[in-house]
Order: C-alpha cells, then sequence, then structure tokens
C-alpha cells in the first residue's frame, strides 16, 4: 500500500478474498464475518449465515466433511442457461429454439438429476447420456414433452435398442453417430425392431480451442467422425432410403472454454458442415454444439486456463447470431439450438465443507528480548526495529534479508546453534 491507512474498506473481507470477482453474485460476507449463502431466486431474502447452518446439521448429527448442495443455485443456473438463450433468440429474431440437454455423466447423484428436470421442465430441458446406465436414469424421468435425449459415446445393439424403442414411451430419444462402424449396428437393430429412430452425426471440427481442455477438440479429439466417414454414412443412409431418420448435427466445441471467439469460431465451422449436409439432402433440424460453456473460477474475467472472457449472455448472443448469420446466407430456416452445458449449470450449486485442521503463519506475535550472548548479527537483525519506518521500509527489508540469509548460512556451516537461528527466525 502507498499510504499508512489501514481504515479503507479495501482491507474488508471482500477485497480480501476476491468474493465480488468470483461469487458470481451467490455468496457475500455478513457484518460479523460469516460467509453467507444469497438467494438468486429472492434477492430481497435474508442472506442465509454458512457456519450458522453448518452448526445447525452439527445439531442433527450431519458432521464435516460435508458436500453442501443449494438447490436455488441449480434452479438459478438452469434459469439462467434458458432464459439467456431465450433472450438473445429474441434479440438477434432467430427463427429456431433452444433446446438444452444436461449430460448426466458430469453429475450422476440422483437428488441432482432429479431437480434439474424438476427446474428443467420449463425450459423443456433434457438430458445426454453417454452409456446405457445413463440413458436408463434419463428414461426414468418425466421429461417435458418437447425435451430431448441425446445419445452420445460409443454405443453396442443393446443401448441401441432401448434407444429406439425409448420413442414408443414418448421420448424425443437421439441417437448420435459416432462412427460409420456404428451405422451397422444401429442398422442391424433397426431392420430386427422393425422401427426408425431418430438419428444425429457427430462431426469433428478442426478448431481447437484453448484453455485445459484443448485436447477435447480438433482433429484429435476422442469422438465424431472426420469428412470423409461423414460423406460415407451419409451415401449409406441415402442408399438404405433411411436418410430421412438423420436430423441432429452434433458438433462438441469444446470443455470449459476460456475465449469467447473460440465459441464462435467453432460454431461458424459446424454451421458450415450444416450447411452443406444440408445442401447434400440431409433434413437436419438440430443443431447441437456440445459443451464449453465455462466457469470464471478465479474472478479474473480473462481467457485463461481457469477463468473466461465472457458471460453466460455473452456465449448465447455469440452462439445464437453466429448460427442466425450463416444460415440466412445459406437460405436455410434456422434450426433448433442444442447445448449441452454441464459444469455451468451444476458446478456453482454445490460446496465441499471440511476441518481447518491447523494453519501455517509466516508472522510472529513477538520477537524475543535481546540478549548479550546473540550472534552480532542476530542484535543487527533485532536492531532494525529501532530505525524501521515508512521513509525507509525498503531498506529495512533490505537488511533484513541480507543478516536472515547470513545467518541461516552460518547455521548450514555449523557457526551458530539450533536456539541462535530460531531466534533470528523468529525475529525476522
Amino acid at each position: 500500500r502507498r499510504d499508512t491507512d489501514l481504515s479503507t474498506t479495501e482491507n474488508e473481507p471482500h477485497s480480501i478474498y476476491g468474493i465480488d470477482r468470483w461469487g458470481m453474485d451467490l455468496v457475500s460476507v455478513l457484518p460479523n464475518g460469516e460467509l453467507g449463502l444469497k438467494n438468486p431466486l429472492k434477492p430481497d431474502a435474508p442472506i442465509a449465515s454458512l457456519p450458522m447452518i453448518i452448526r445447525g446439521l452439527h445439531e442433527r448429527g450431519i458432521h464435516v466433511p460435508m458436500l453442501l448442495r443449494v438447490s436455488s443455485f441449480l434452479d438459478h443456473g438452469i434459469r439462467t442457461l434458458n432464459e439467456s438463450f431465450g433472450q438473445a433468440i429474441k434479440r438477434v429474431k432467430y427463427r429456431g429454439e433452444y433446446r438444452g440437454v444436461f449430460p448426466v455423466k458430469v453429475n450422476q447423484q440422483a437428488q441432482v438429476i432429479d431437480r434439474i428436470v424438476e427446474f428443467g421442465r420449463p425450459y423443456s430441458y433434457g438430458l445426454e447420456a453417454g452409456s446405457k446406465p445413463e440413458l436408463v436414469i434419463a428414461l426414468a424421468h418425466h421429461l417435458a414433452k418437447d425435451a430431448l435425449i441425446v445419445c452420445n459415446g460409443v454405443k453396442d445393439a443393446e443401448f441401441i435398442r432401448l434407444a429406439i424403442l425409448s420413442r414408443k414411451l414418448g421420448f424425443n430419444t437421439v441417437i448420435v453417430l459416432e462412427s460409420a462402424k456404428e451405422l451397422d449396428t444401429v442398422l442391424a437393430v433397426m431392420e430386427d425392431l422393425d422401427e426408425e429412430p431418430l438419428l444425429g452425426v457427430r462431426v469433428k471440427l478442426t478448431h481447437r480451442i484453448g484453455g485445459n481442455w484443448a485436447e477435447s477438440s480438433g482433429d484429435r479429439s476422442s469422438f465424431g467422425m472426420h469428412t470423409d466417414q461423414l460423406v460415407e454414412v451419409v451415401d449409406r443412409l441415402k442408399a438404405a432410403g433411411y436418410l430421412h431418420c438423420l436430423k441432429l448435427q452434433h458438433s462438441h466445441l469444446g470443455s470449459q472454454i476460456p475465449d469467447v471467439n473460440d465459441v464462435r469460431r467453432a460454431a461458424d465451422e459446424a454451421c458450415r458442415y450444416f450447411v452443406e449436409l444440408s445442401a447434400e439432402g440431409v433434413p437436419l433440424t438440430h443443431l447441437d454444439l456440445g459443451g464449453g460453456l465455462g466457469i470464471d473460477y478465479t474472478g479474473e474475467k480473462s481467457a485463461t486456463e481457469n477463468s473466461i472472457n465472457y458471460s453466460v449472455a455473452e456465449y448465447c448472443d455469440n452462439v445464437v447470431e453466429t448460427v442466425a448469420y450463416a444460415m440466412d446466407a445459406a437460405g436455410l430456416e434456422h434450426p433448433t439450438l442444442v447445448t449441452e452445458s454441464g459444469r455451468a449449470v451444476v458446478a456453482t450449486s454445490s460446496m465441499l465443507i471440511f476441518n481447518v485442521l491447523e494453519a501455517t503463519l509466516y508472522d510472529a506475535s513477538s520477537a524475543p528480548a535481546p540478549d548479550p550472548e546473540d550472534h552480532h548479527l542476530v542484535s543487527d537483525l533485532a536492531a532494525i526495529s529501532g530505525y524501521l519506518g515508512v521513509k525507509r521500509l525498503q531498506e529495512c527489508l533490505n537488511d533484513a534479508l541480507y543478516y536472515r540469509n547470513e545467518l541461516r548460512a552460518l547455521f548450514r556451516r555449523g557457526y551458530i546453534d539450533l536456539r541462535q537461528m530460531a531466534r533470528a527466525e523468529k525475529i525476522y
């Protein structure tokens, strides 16, 4: 600090811990210094003390460590995503709808999925299943009539059979083809059941995003087809007379995308595939842009690994605007937009609570009194307090570092003992 006034608001907990930067207006600091939980659905409601909640749980026999979930935070996450897309669609005059799905793999806890389905029902919010158990979880829930179940990942015949038969129960289940080989299994099950599925196709985008999960994007991503495989699948569906079943294009943008411009570039590339597939006669109606919507964990608001340089609203605006422009330029109808946001919906709704057993401090409450038996460097170190002042701060720091480092060197060489070194460290 450039001044000596320590009474300003810069030293309040909000500033010290950066809560205003990373807290997303979900947490605050109460006047007594305790962390408080805000209700984003009721801004005027009293802020709940987190320590008081924990004490109440302890009285009921529930002790830390514990995972505390806040249902209003989860509800807020679902509302924010869906309403932000709704506002972007209205602003851009987009002529399609938004149908988000939550990836079950992100959190498979029954109470979490139950709440997601409940809170998402007004928005026809669906689920994404990447395995047979996840599909069973999805089918066990009463989804809204227009909600989707998007089936991703490697699928065997049993998985595909379950997905196709679920349509008889009224579910809008889409089987996303991950490879040309997977089409063999789908066609075989279709012939056996004499039922037609809703199909999607996953296309690998060449654009690589930045951040911790860059490997989940680009040519070397684990799932999806390259262009030559995509053309093969389209030709085979045409030949078999099932091209009309292919309704959805899936293109995963990435995970925890830090830079919003990567979102726009990847969405633009996905639109190129959508336009070209439409020109091939594929009757696509849905464009699934996968995950990517990130969280600003650090509050930096920058395109770094643990932060993002955009808001949820800006993400939605970029996606809707990019797709609208591409479809208008190609003279195509605007498709139903689908995203598979996981962390952005659920990550902020839970917190791990545990006891702090001990803290490491790097200062001392007091310095030892001078002793005539002290080494002269220990005495010199102690004497710094006599001329310590604002105008000589740098000089005092330089002197303290020098004396401390010299004493450490003497200790390593055996010229001063353990107690002398301990006195020096405490004085420093």
